[in-house]
């Protein structure tokens, strides 16, 4: 059964992950396995890059997913050679997948066939801090360049079903100030929607608590297995300044009283197999990632050349890029949207509240 063409845009703060996050879906397009969890689980999900005919959207998908794959695999520098997105760029992709088979009971037949879907989309990603703009970006509010890529991005959301919000989780003040300025993005967007004659509104908004691995880095070889605990994920999202804003904001009525709202902690550099570490050691001087190549500027034991021997334990680059996973990446993705509620780790808004 195939599904109209759908727009989802993806909104949050400079360096809050939405580039990286959509890079690590498209460049492992194989890797949505999520969505075989969760009450709207669905079944063998396949997900696909559409081509385009247009060929500055080709070469921008090409350097997204070959960015990504440098960074996982230590060629660039960890913030690489790509400081952030410059404009709003678009990606064109089909999910297809089944439901669950249900048996239907007639008097003359037993049907026990699973249904199939299919359905193509957009997923626009724009400059953090454009739709919203700060100081910073003030200063350029008369370019013409800025107008236009403001512009452009702005369109996007006006056009789109769904929202994909980022949000770095984290408990200190530039978490609160991260979480204060995607405030104003989601207003902002909220608004654009109001105002817009016949501009059909949000259905459904996922939040997409970003950098997971992050806050589970020294954990140990179990990382993955506690990413998957409920209570230990409610319990950093209700920490997360970010979070008990944008909550807030929901529940004062006025932009989200007519919109569905899930809350997804993702991980884009993901974890070492299912249940293993963490893809990140935050090492204060020498912070990077499991699954990347040694270099000089490593800490690594001379004697594993070749070898990650950063806590839990050494493990060579070739076997960690083939038990590397992301984490929980497509889910917030089919929430917007479907709406429905797929993966291993989701909450409700009312979830969030302080226990």
């Amino acid at each position: 059964m195939a599904e109209k063409s759908e727009t989802v845009t993806l909104i949050g703060q400079s360096k809050s992950g939405k580039t990286h996050l959509l890079a690590a879906l498209l460049n492992h397009p194989s890797r949505v396995r999520d969505l075989e969890e969760g009450p709207d689980r669905v079944e063998d999900p396949v997900l696909e890059t559409l081509p385009d005919g247009d060929e500055a959207r080709r070469m921008d998908h090409e350097n997204l997913v070959s960015h990504f794959d440098n960074i996982l695999r230590g060629k660039d520098s960890f913030e690489g050679r790509n400081e952030g997105t410059d404009k709003a760029r678009r990606y064109s992709a089909r999910l297809r997948y089944g439901l669950p088979a249900r048996t239907e009971r007639a008097l003359w037949r037993r049907s026990s066939e699973p249904s199939q879907y299919s359905i193509d989309f957009s997923i626009v990603d724009g400059r953090g801090g454009d739709l919203a703009p700060d100081g910073y970006h003030q200063e350029f509010a008369n370019d013409e360049v800025f107008r236009k890529r403001r512009s452009e991005y702005r369109d996007a959301v006006v056009q789109s079903s769904g929202l994909v919000i980022c949000l770095t989780l984290g408990r200190d003040e530039y978490d609160l100030s991260m979480g204060a300025r995607l405030l104003e993005e989601y207003r902002l967007a909220c608004e654009l929607k109001n105002s817009t004659p016949n501009a059909v509104p949000f259905r459904h908004v996922a939040l997409c608590l970003t950098k997971y691995e992050m806050v589970l880095g020294d954990i140990g070889p179990t990382a993955g297995l506690v990413a998957r605990n409920h209570e230990s994920f409610l319990g950093l999202a209700r920490d997360c300044a970010g979070v008990n804003q944008f909550r807030d904001l929901l529940r004062a009525g006025k932009h989200g009283d007519s919109v569905r709202t899930m809350v997804f902690p993702v991980s884009t550099f993901g974890f070492i197999g299912h249940t293993g570490a963490a893809n990140w050691y935050g090492y204060p001087w020498a912070p990077g990632l499991r699954t990347r190549a040694v270099s000089e500027y490593d800490l690594d034991d001379d004697s594993l050349p070749g070898y990650r021997d950063h806590f839990p334990q050494a493990v060579s680059q070739n076997r960690s890029l083939n038990l590397w996973q992301p984490f929980n990446l497509a889910p917030p993705l089919l929430f917007a949207l479907t709406g429905r509620i797929t993966g291993p780790m989701y909450a409700s808004i009312d979830d969030l509240e302080p226990a």
